[in-house]
């Protein structure tokens, strides 16, 4: 499952909300954004509706109906306040979330949300491709190259969130480069050139094989984005990769 399911008040991935639930309209929120997520294989796509204030909790009313490529999108749930699971616990708010199981193709994507008054939708160009990353030869004290295997994807990095490389070998000690000059080790350093991340690697790492992880950094473009003030999409976190780190 993408990391990028996103449930919250507003555009908060985790956020404390009251019971001051409102009832809205799909125009009541053309100022809020179409929050997009997918997983690596592109079995599934969510979809959520989210206002710019973090404090409102919404609930989405009307005869809503959507349409992932002409199939019949399910609205699965309208959002709303959530009671705390426990007296001492913190209530919740979920966004008004869509929901479907797909089938790989190498077509462009449109989403389409309607009421029947207003509409909103959004195009997607290789939405319904499996993601994931390739390297070639790899050896330590050297720059290895992470390929992403769809070239139209842009990169979701930022000052706030860097691309992290970790290393699990069978045996010997695990390491990460976290893109931060900052916080990387000595002579290490994690770039990125287009869809592809280089990682100079440790010269005392550990060798032989083992899995490279590398959290997401790259997901799909949103072409176009109509009827509401935005459209989010987000890094999709790809399979573990087997490698061998030679010496």
């Amino acid at each position: 499952m993408s990391l990028l399911i996103l449930a919250g008040c507003g555009l908060s991935l985790a956020a404390a909300c009251t019971s001051n639930e409102r009832d809205v309209s799909l125009h009541d929120l053309r100022s809020g954004a179409l929050e997009l997520a997918i997983t690596a294989d592109a079995s599934r796509v969510t979809v959520t509706l989210a206002l710019p204030d973090v404090s409102e909790c919404v609930h989405l009313t009307g005869n809503v109906t959507a349409t992932f490529d002409g199939e019949p999108f399910p609205l699965v749930r309208r959002g709303g306040y959530v009671p705390p699971a426990a007296t001492d616990a913190a209530s919740s708010c979920d966004d008004p979330m869509f929901q479907i199981a797909t089938e790989p193709s190498a077509i462009a994507s449109t989403i389409s949300i309607s009421d029947g008054s207003t509409t909103v939708s959004a195009d997607i160009a290789s939405l319904r491709v499996a993601r994931a990353f390739t390297v070639g030869a790899v050896a330590r004290g050297t720059s290895a190259r992470f390929a992403w295997s769809v070239a139209s994807d842009i990169s979701y990095a930022n000052d706030y969130t860097h691309p992290t490389l970790l290393w699990m070998p069978d045996q010997g000690q695990p390491f990460a480069i976290e893109g931060n000059p900052s916080f990387d080790p000595p002579g290490t350093s994690l770039a990125i050139e287009g869809t592809t991340i280089v990682a100079t690697l440790p010269a005392d790492g550990s060798t032989g094989p083992g899995m490279f992880s590398l959290a997401g950094v790259f997901g799909p473009a949103i072409a176009t984005c109509t009827g509401i003030a935005t459209c989010v999409g987000g890094p999709v976190t790809a399979p573990a990769l087997r490698a061998t780190i030679a010496p």
